[in-house]
């Protein structure tokens, strides 16, 4: 299984590092475009590029007991599992921004430049936790 270490967001773009690849998911800040490196092993993609102008959307899915999946929407019918995390937070948080810089083509340079109902989102979030 692909276990997530951290998710970043760095000046030229958002990064997600697996705990055995950094780096294997990058968004760029300039394009949007979304890049996986995510290294050796069964169900992982290396060198692949998606353009910002596709139809691509991460999301986080609930596995129960505290844990969650990073997910990306590849098309209508596909997805692809990023990675599984214990930071629900960190997680929403991360794919937000991402989701953000795909279709708007500019990271918020801090959460608050975030709508009003991706802070609300954020803030019940934090309330759980």
């Amino acid at each position: 299984m692909k276990t997530i270490a951290q998710f970043r967001v760095e000046p030229e773009g958002l990064f997600l590092d697996l705990v055995d690849q950094p780096a294997s998911v990058f968004v760029n800040a300039n394009t949007g475009h979304v890049l996986l490196n995510e290294g050796t092993g069964n169900d992982r993609y290396n060198g692949f590029l998606l353009e910002s102008s596709m139809d691509v959307l991460f999301w986080v899915e609930d596995l129960g007991d505290e844990q969650w999946h990073v997910l990306l929407h590849l098309d209508r019918e596909s997805f692809h599992i990023l990675g599984m995390t214990r930071d629900l937070k960190s997680s929403v948080s991360w794919t937000t921004l991402a989701n953000y810089r795909v279709r708007e083509k500019h990271i918020p340079a801090k959460l608050s430049d975030l709508t009003t109902a991706e802070q609300e989102l954020l803030s019940r979030l934090s309330d759980t936790n």
